[in-house]
Order: C-alpha cells, then structure tokens, then sequence
C-alpha cells in the first residue's frame, strides 16, 4: 500500500499491468468472490487497449497518445495497421556481426485479431446487464455449463484465463513496433 501522506496514487497504467490485475481478480473469483470476475474482465479489456496504444505510440506516422481520441480496440487496431501493414505479423530479428557466433535475438509479438475479437464480443458482453438477461437461466449456476449449450461464470472464467494467456502473448516480444528496413546503397 501506499504512504497515505504520498500526493500521487500509486496505479500503473501498462497492458501488463493491467493482465497483473486480471489475473489477481480471477484469483479472488477462485476464492468465492463473484464479482471479481466482471472486474478481471474489465481489466483484460483495458489491458488489451493499451497494448494496442502502446505499439500506436511507437508506430511511424502517428500523433502523441495525449491526443489520441480512440478508445475501441477495433478502431486503435485498424489505425495500427494502416501506420504499418506489418504490425499484426509476428517477427523474430537476429543481430549479431558478421563472422560471429554471438547473435541478439528481438521479438516482435503482434496483438492478434483473435484478443480483438474477445475484446468485442465477450468482453464487451460480460461488462453489461444484458449478460445476466441473455443468461437468466445459467449464469448463477456453480459449474460449468457450456457443454449443455449454455454458460455460467465459471464457463466464463475459462474464456478470461484464455484472454490473458493472449493478452500475456502480445507482451513477450522485446520490439514495440515491427521494424522497417530500407535499403542503403554505397556510391
């Protein structure tokens, strides 16, 4: 906790960050509270806008991130894109001089259109009341439902523990943006 006579809140802000937290949450929905569940939703939502507006932020052509008006995953993706056609490629780079065994290795891990996807369709569902209307006769039931054809929480908590093992994914590589190399020629 922080000093309570410290000005500052003590919150930060990353994609990983935001995972820590989800996963915390889904430890503490483990443990019986129930509404941990909607805020580890909520956090691998937040968590997967920032990764995206972390790679934006170090993509070519792009403005501050203080002037960044787009929050939706989908749109923030689509501009990520359109910066640099690659950034949804995943890219390995090797460096290392010539004639030595000695290599650096560099990740580029992309997020992938399937988190987007999570990100709209059930994480989007999961975080309104209409998730309790559209599951009124399963989502309070303790086990898991979906091979009936319907779903309870705890089918739920498997889709988020899926999420964040995508969200944690798009966080391994060591690159914030898929390099681009132009030719130099010697005159």
């Amino acid at each position: 906790m922080t000093d309570p006579d410290y000005p500052y809140v003590d919150y930060n802000i990353s994609s990983l960050d935001f995972l820590d937290r989800a996963r915390k949450q889904l430890s503490l929905f483990d443990a019986g509270n129930i509404e941990s569940l909607f805020y580890a939703a909520l956090e691998l939502r937040m968590g997967i806008e920032a990764r995206i507006c972390e790679y934006l932020e170090h993509s070519l052509n792009d403005e501050k991130p203080s002037k960044q008006k787009e929050y939706h995953a989908k749109k923030l993706f689509a501009k990520l894109l359109k910066n640099n056609p690659d950034a949804d490629q995943p890219l390995e780079l090797l460096i290392g001089k010539k004639g030595s065994t000695s290599l650096s290795v560099f990740k580029y891990t992309p997020v992938k259109k399937e988190l987007i996807d999570y990100y709209e369709k059930e994480l989007g569902k999961i975080l309104h009341h209409k998730f309790f209307v559209d599951n009124k006769n399963s989502w309070y039931i303790k086990k898991k439902l979906q091979k009936y054809g319907a779903k309870s929480l705890f089918d739920y908590r498997d889709l988020l523990e899926k999420i964040a093992l995508e969200l944690e994914e798009a966080n391994k590589g060591d690159l914030l943006s898929h390099p681009k190399f132009t030719l130099i020629k010697n005159k």
